[in-house]
């Protein structure tokens, strides 16, 4: 199931149903990324112009990266959610660092305007099956961090449940 704004990530409704399945050999990785400064975008071009120009096309991006590796899901506008299955922290960090390095390259487009977009990451990654419920709360304030230090990076979840 597809979310319906845009039809390109899937609909958050479907993590939590994937979240139980997603602990293998390696673990289990989940991604909580944020655009940053989207107030100001949004108020540069308004928000009907960027959710028609701008969020398609950064969700494609997310898609196209994800593919084959984990599930993109929409959480708002700004805010898309990456799990990666069976991916440990040595997998998913180099993972979410490339993705901001290709986010920041890519050039959006707002009609004929370049739009250049950053994006602050929070990292959580699971060593047990019993920590995955958990990923989504560690990764988003993990992504907190990641704004308050700046923006544009990857902060890792220091919640790390190590295996027993």
């Amino acid at each position: 199931m597809k979310d319906q704004k845009f039809g390109i990530l899937d609909a958050q409704a479907l993590l939590a149903n994937d979240l139980p399945s997603s602990f293998g050999l390696f673990g289990a990785a989940l991604i909580y990324l944020d655009i940053d400064h989207f107030k100001a975008l949004n108020t540069k071009y308004t928000e009907r112009t960027v959710d028609r120009t701008v969020l398609p096309q950064f969700q494609r991006l997310i898609a196209d990266a994800v593919a084959g590796q984990g599930h993109a899901y929409a959480e708002g506008g700004d805010e898309i959610i990456l799990l990666l299955p069976n991916q440990s922290k040595a997998m998913a960090e180099p993972f979410t660092t490339d993705l901001l390095a290709a986010i920041r390259s890519y050039v959006f487009y707002v009609d004929t305007d370049e739009v250049h977009l950053t994006v602050s990451a929070g990292l959580a990654v699971a060593e047990q099956p019993l920590n995955v419920a958990q990923l989504p709360e560690d990764a988003n304030e993990a992504k907190r961090r990641a704004k308050m230090a700046g923006r544009d990076r990857v902060v890792i979840s220091d919640n790390a449940r190590p295996a027993r």
